[in-house]
């Protein structure tokens, strides 16, 4: 499994998942793809994560979808372009970008792992 995050611009990063082994060499953890990692807060134990902090938990939650929320904003907003009226694009393109930005906003579900998000392709 890799952990999913994104970076400032809202692209997607992915990372493996590492632990010290008894030689405190970083060896690489393998999970199923099903399970969500969040970090500072959770144990491993197997494939399984193990909250050790529920409140630090909900705080790191909260402040990932919060960081979420502004790149969102920042990248919807410069996209308003897309919308105008006098904008040189196809009627198709202008479509596409809509999509794009209504992705955008729906993307925010609290029942999911911020630390996962998949952002939306950029229409091209």
């Amino acid at each position: 499994m890799k952990l999913i995050g994104t970076d400032q611009n809202g692209h997607v990063q992915t990372t493996s998942l590492t632990e010290r082994n008894n030689s405190g060499c970083e060896v690489v953890v393998e999970l199923e793809d099903s399970v969500e990692v969040y970090p500072d807060c959770t144990s491993l134990s197997g494939t399984s994560v193990n909250i050790n902090d529920q409140e630090e938990f909900d705080k790191q939650r909260a402040a990932k979808w919060d960081e979420i929320r502004l790149i969102r904003n920042n990248v919807i907003a410069t996209t308003d372009w897309t919308q105008l009226g006098d904008v040189e694009l196809t009627t198709e393109q202008v479509a596409a970008w809509q999509t794009y930005r209504t992705q955008l906003r729906d993307m925010i579900d609290e029942d999911t792992n911020p630390f996962a998000v998949v952002w939306p392709t950029e229409p091209s």
